[in-house]
């Protein structure tokens, strides 16, 4: 056998899986744009993850009520909360501010991971880190434009969704060592959609044909990135993928051009440049990497 062979193949797919993953959160960010302008954001996040569930119920028949057994449902719970509150605060950001900002904000993530670490886990910053982290912090104050007008706009919304997801890869990188990744996203699918339950009713009623069109497609795109993002980390290693996440602000910058004709000024390209930089740098050099189960 050829292992080299099979080993590039693998390295391929992941590949393909991780640009298709941030493909359909960018989509599912895009829609929900249009979404909130009729619909209320609870009952927005509650149709991402129920619809998302309800297509997860078909893996529980396949490994059995057994596979949902964990030991671990505390940090099961922070994980879901955490990855809830990113999603929140993206679209958020994305009714305040541009999709590219609210995007790459987003993706700030894995410059906090450094810190989260040392405070949770007491693992020291590395020094090597350093050019990437200030790097990163300085390409997100030049897209902010720090002034008076930061507090209208979506950029600290960007950042909650930075802090989110941040601690969602910290909780994941530390249940991958004992639970399978399907287990951990039937159960994020669940306590999300529950959690969204009771915002969502006082804002229900009935939808129109288009809002029935964004609200499925938001929820087919959380399941179908999900599981992408899944596949491509079971091909290839996290320190591969992760510059590839960044592929999001390209997939985000096409989209806002082709929609509302915005590019950013010089500036914001700068910043964008800057934290994707930054972002990179830590991912490649981090020592902090999840290991992955299937």
């Amino acid at each position: 056998m050829d292992f080299s062979h099979s080993k590039t193949r693998r390295l391929e797919w992941g590949i393909f899986f991780i640009l298709l993953a941030w493909l359909t959160f960018t989509l599912m960010a895009t829609f929900s744009k249009f979404a909130t302008r009729t619909v209320s954001l609870p009952i927005v996040l509650f149709f991402q993850n129920f619809v998302a569930f309800l297509l997860m119920v078909p893996w529980v028949f396949k490994h059995k009520i057994s596979s949902l057994k964990t030991k671990h449902f505390t940090l099961i719970l922070v994980r879901s909360i955490a990855g809830l509150g990113a999603f929140l605060f993206l679209f958020l950001a994305v009714q305040k501010t541009t999709l590219v900002d609210a995007v790459l904000l987003n993706n700030a993530g894995p410059l906090l991971v450094p810190f989260g670490a040392l405070l949770w886990k007491k693992v020291p910053i590395e020094h090597k880190l350093w050019p990437g982290i200030v790097a990163g912090f300085l390409g997100i104050t030049l897209i902010l434009k720090p002034g008076s007008e930061i507090f209208n706009g979506g950029g600290l919304y960007g950042l909650g969704a930075a802090v989110g997801m941040c601690a969602a890869m910290l909780t994941v990188h530390e249940l991958a060592k004992t639970e399978r990744h399907y287990t951990i996203l039937f159960y994020y699918f669940l306590i999300a959609s529950l959690c969204c339950v009771p915002w969502s009713l006082a804002g229900w009623r009935v939808f129109t044909p288009d809002e029935w069109f964004y609200l499925l497609s938001i929820g087919l795109l959380s399941f179908l990135g999900q599981w992408a993002f899944l596949r491509a980390f079971h091909n290839a290693q996290p320190i591969v993928l992760g510059p590839f996440c960044y592929m999001a602000v390209v997939y985000s910058g096409f989209i806002q051009w082709i929609l509302w004709g915005h590019v950013p000024d010089w500036i914001a390209i700068l910043g964008i440049l800057l934290v994707c930089a930054g972002g990179i740098w830590t991912i490649v050099f981090t020592r902090y990497q999840p290991k992955n189960r299937v």
